[in-house]
C-alpha cells in the first residue's frame, strides 16, 4: 500500500473511533430518560400511552384543575384536568392522584404545575411497568 492510502484509512479509523463513544452516549441518553419536557395533561398521557417517556424523564405538567377531592380512604386527593375532559372515560373518573390531601390550598379552575417523574416499578407477578409519581404540585405563576 502507498502511503497515502495508508494515510486515508489511518484518518477514518480516528474519526470512527471520535464519533462512536458520542453516538453511543446520545443513543444512551435517548433511550434511558432524564430527559425533561413541559406540557398538559393531554399531552402526558399521549407521551406515555405511546411509549415516548423514559425512567428518569422529569415532566412538568402545566394545566388547570376541572376537578379537584380528597378520599379519606385512601388519602389521596384525585384531579382532573381541563385540557384532558373531553377524553377522559367514566369508568376511571380521575386524571391523576396525589398522596395527601391539598383541597385546602387548591381549587377547581386553579392553573398548576405538577413535576412528575417517571420511574420503572415492579408490579405484582414481577412485570416491570413505567409510572409517573407526582413530586410537587404548585400554583403557576
Amino acid at each position: 500500500m502507498d502511503r497515502k492510502k495508508i494515510t486515508v484509512i489511518l484518518f477514518v479509523i480516528l474519526v470512527v473511533s471520535l464519533i462512536t463513544p458520542f453516538s453511543f452516549l446520545g443513543f444512551f441518553l435517548q433511550h434511558h430518560g432524564d430527559s425533561t419536557y413541559h406540557m398538559n395533561y393531554k399531552e402526558f398521557h399521549e407521551k406515555y400511552d405511546n411509549g415516548d417517556l423514559k425512567d428518569g424523564d422529569k415532566i412538568y405538567i402545566e394545566d388547570t384543575f376541572s376537578d379537584l377531592w380528597y378520599d379519606n380512604a385512601t388519602e389521596y386527593s384525585y384531579m382532573t384536568f381541563e385540557s384532558y375532559d373531553e377524553y377522559r372515560t367514566a369508568s376511571y373518573g380521575y386524571d391523576m392522584g396525589y398522596s395527601q390531601d391539598v383541597t385546602g390550598e387548591f381549587q377547581p379552575g386553579d392553573c398548576v404545575v405538577v413535576e412528575v417523574e417517571m420511574r420503572t416499578v415492579t408490579m405484582p407477578y414481577g412485570i416491570p411497568c413505567l409510572q409517573g409519581h407526582a413530586v410537587s404540585l404548585d400554583h403557576t405563576d
